[in-house]
């Protein structure tokens, strides 16, 4: 019986597994980037609706930490190269730092925006919020009035005909 040696992976998975996470990354801090600009666009232009996209607020986190990962799978993957006791502890707090993100971000914002709106007059309009089966990933919408929260629904009910 022969036992064969484990070989370590190739050359060419560690470049695309760490080209994989970049454009994972990358395409996290557009979704965050996106629902930041909106949100904030929302909030300064007084229009009279706001939407809180909670699955946008992830993106930070999962920037942070995927771009951890694809930095420490470069260096030892792609460069060949041992990881030192400094770039470790980097790529750690990088990686507990963007989880934090990705579980905390979520609720402060949620609870902040949601005091916001409440405190400059708007109501929470119900009837018209976006819930899958993940509540994380809810798309939450204040209005300022009961008026512009029945336009809202009408409108919405013609995009996804189930609410």
């Amino acid at each position: 019986m022969k036992i064969e040696e484990e070989k370590a992976p190739s050359f060419t998975y560690f470049l695309c597994a760490t080209i994989a996470l970049f454009a994972f990354s990358i395409f996290a801090i557009i979704g965050f980037w996106d629902f930041f600009y909106h949100v904030m666009d929302h909030l300064i232009n007084d229009t009279p609706t706001i939407i809180f996209d909670r699955g946008g607020t992830f993106g930070l986190g999962c920037f942070i930490g995927l771009l951890s990962l694809a930095v420490g799978g470069g260096i030892v993957g792609v460069q060949g190269k041992t990881l030192t006791g400094k770039i470790q502890k980097v790529i750690t707090y990088g990686l507990v730092i963007g989880i934090s993100i990705m579980l905390l971000l979520p609720i402060i914002s949620s609870i902040a925006i949601s005091v916001y709106a409440n405190n400059i007059g708007y109501i929470s309009c119900e009837e018209a919020e976006y819930k899958p089966s993940w509540p994380i990933y809810r798309i939450i919408y204040y209005t300022q009035d009961d008026a512009t929260c029945t336009e809202l629904v009408t409108e919405l009910e013609v995009e996804r005909p189930v609410l």
